[in-house]
Formats: structure tokens, C-alpha cells, sequence
């Protein structure tokens, strides 16, 4: 009758250890099941922060220019620079240029809608670079020729009753006091650009800043006679200030009469000086007039030189011709001999006269 019970008890205990051993197994189960999950869902985040990571440096990598290729107003990148070269290359074999030549004639070709500066720098080896009647105005050729100083850009130069191409070596308004039109000074300006000039007559204008001059290392003849410098009413007041004329250093030939000029401390600059016309102008002084050893012609009638100061003149210069009285400031022969007769061929032919070469 003991067993029985005893025998039951242990079932139930053995019962109950096997039921608690399912339970734990199944809440183990249930534990590694979670934590499973958890990790799977971390390593899916993971996953998935790298993935859009790596698409946002690929998208920003995509967005972003290299650094040399980024614009800045006002400044060319490497492949704009590439670009324009190819461009300046394709129009220099478009118009049959031969690139290498240190003499281009682009004459008739409009050049206002391209990049004249590129193409200019593909043709490396240029000196003169003719651009007559290529579409820009005055102030654009000038703006080219001060961006290329090493080259001779030439030009023609249009003024309101002139025309004049910057590689003349002879120019002359061939005004007379009848004539109703004149040169400014704001016209002068542009004779600047030609600095090949060997002759240059401005006679009976309205020139009085000579600061081109400057600009005209080889002038040999040069007349500024009855030059205005300014209109007063009805009164004209001629040019004074000669200060320019040491910039030409190699003149030979110089007509300044029927203007109003007393000083004459320019002279010391010009001591290659054959030809001087100072007739009629207020002078008196001979201080600078005694360094001129080639003078040949000296014409100063109706100054205010002393007969001492033209006797010690005539002492200084005694195989020059000098005359200091009479009328007309051209009279007794001053437009007269072979110097003055190479001097008009060559304002009439744009040519230099042997006479004046070096």
C-alpha cells in the first residue's frame, strides 16, 4: 500500500522536472530568437547607414567639379583656356594663316566677335600684324596695340578729314590758312601709334599737346607752323610750349614759325638740327642756340633777338645761311634746295628720302 503513493510521487516529480526542463529550453529558444533578431535588425541598419553613406559621398562625389575646373568670375578655367585655343587655332587655319610668320596680313577679316588676343598668342613669332579695315574703331585698335606693344599692329586711323595708317613713315594734313577745317588735339592723340614716322606736318592747326611725340623716336622733319592753341573770342593764342620736341632728338628739319614760343630751351635736345624757322615768335634769348654744329638754313625774322646776339650767331655758324629780317618768314628761299625738295616727295609719297637716313 506504500509503494504505490511513493511510486507517484516520484512520476509527478519527474513529470515536473521534464515539463520545467521544456519550459526553460523554450525560453532559451525564445531569448536566442530575440537576440537573433536584434542583431539582424542592427546589422540590416548597419547595412543599410553604410549603403546610404557611401550613396551620399557618390552623389557628392558626382556633384563636385574638379577643384581646377570650379569658375570664378573673371577667370578662365583649364578647360575653358582648352577650349579657346582650340577655337584660335581652328580660325588661324580657317583664314589660311601660316602661324609661324613674323609679318600677318588679316586685312578685310572682321575681328570684333573673336578672342583676337588668343589668336594672337598662337602666332608666336609676329612683328607686324596688318589689321586694316578689320572692324573695330579707333579706340579698339588702340586698346589692341597697348595689350601687344612687342608688335606693330597696323591701322588706319580715321579722323574727321584724315586717314592715316600707323605704319605711314611721311604725313602731312597739307593744310593751308584758307582752309576751314583743322586737326585737336583730341585727333593728335592718335598719331601716337605711328611711331615709324620719319616726317610729320601739322601746319596751321589747332595742335598745341605734342605728347604723341613721345612716341616718334625717329622724326627727322617736323612742322608745327601757326599752330592755335586756343580760341578766345576772336582772339587766337598760338602754341608756347615746345617742352615735347626732347623726345626727338634725331630732327633735322624744324618749322615753328607764326606762333607765339619765347622759350627756347628745347633746342639743347636737337642737336642734329640742319633746318630751324623761328620767324615770328616772341624769342630773344640765343642761350640754346648755340649748340646746333650741323645748322645749314637759321630763319628767325621778326623775333626779339638782338643784332649782337645774330652777329655772335653768324660768328658760331659762319658756312650757315641766316636771315633775321625781311617778311613772310618763308621768303629769300627758305622753301628752297634739295633738302626741302626730298622732304616734299616725301610727304607727297609716303617714302624716306635718302637724304633722311641714318
Amino acid at each position: 500500500m506504500c509503494i504505490i503513493p511513493a511510486l507517484l510521487i516520484v512520476f509527478i516529480i519527474c513529470s515536473g522536472v521534464s515539463s520545467c526542463s521544456r519550459v526553460s529550453d523554450a525560453g532559451e529558444e525564445d531569448i536566442f530568437s530575440e537576440e537573433d533578431r536584434r542583431e539582424s535588425r542592427l546589422t540590416d541598419l548597419t547595412s543599410s547607414e553604410d549603403s546610404n553613406t557611401e550613396s551620399t559621398v557618390r552623389d557628392a562625389e558626382s556633384d563636385t567639379a574638379p577643384i581646377d575646373d570650379i569658375a570664378t568670375p573673371g577667370v578662365i578655367t583649364p578647360s575653358e583656356h582648352e577650349a579657346a585655343i582650340e577655337e584660335a587655332d581652328a580660325w588661324i587655319k580657317e583664314h589660311g594663316i601660316y602661324k609661324e610668320s613674323e609679318y600677318i596680313d588679316i586685312s578685310g577679316t572682321d575681328i570684333s566677335n573673336v578672342d583676337i588676343d588668343m589668336i594672337i598668342s598662337r602666332m608666336p613669332n609676329v612683328k607686324r600684324l596688318v589689321t586694316v579695315n578689320c572692324g573695330l574703331d579707333n579706340d579698339g585698335y588702340a586698346a589692341l596695340q597697348d595689350r601687344h606693344p612687342d608688335i606693330k599692329i597696323v591701322w588706319e586711323i580715321v579722323l574727321s578729314h584724315w586717314t592715316i595708317r600707323t605704319d605711314v613713315v611721311a604725313f602731312s594734313t597739307f593744310k593751308t590758312t584758307a582752309e576751314e577745317f583743322y586737326m585737336n588735339n583730341e585727333e593728335a592723340y592718335y598719331l601716337k601709334y605711328c611711331n615709324e614716322l620719319v616726317a610729320l606736318d601739322l601746319g596751321h592747326n589747332y595742335v598745341s599737346d605734342l605728347s604723341f611725340l613721345e612716341y616718334m623716336p625717329e622724326l627727322k622733319i617736323l612742322i608745327l607752323v601757326d599752330n592755335v592753341k586756343e580760341k578766345d573770342g576772336e582772339t587766337l593764342r598760338h602754341l608756347t610750349d615746345l617742352s615735347e620736341l626732347r623726345y626727338v632728338p634725331k630732327l633735322r628739319y624744324l618749322e615753328i614759325f607764326a606762333n607765339n614760343v619765347s622759350d627756347t630751351s628745347f633746342l639743347q635736345y636737337l642737336p642734329e638740327l640742319e633746318d630751324l624757322n623761328i620767324s615770328y615768335n616772341s624769342m630773344s634769348s640765343i642761350e640754346y642756340m648755340k649748340n646746333m654744329p650741323n645748322i645749314k638754313k637759321l630763319w628767325m625774322e621778326h623775333t626779339y633777338i638782338s643784332g649782337a646776339g645774330v652777329n655772335t650767331l653768324r660768328q658760331l655758324y659762319p658756312n650757315a645761311r641766316i636771315i633775321s629780317s625781311g617778311e613772310g618768314s618763308i621768303d629769300q628761299g627758305w622753301r628752297s634746295g634739295e633738302r626741302y625738295r626730298a622732304m616734299r616727295r616725301m610727304f607727297r609719297e609716303n617714302v624716306i628720302d635718302d637724304i633722311y637716313r641714318d
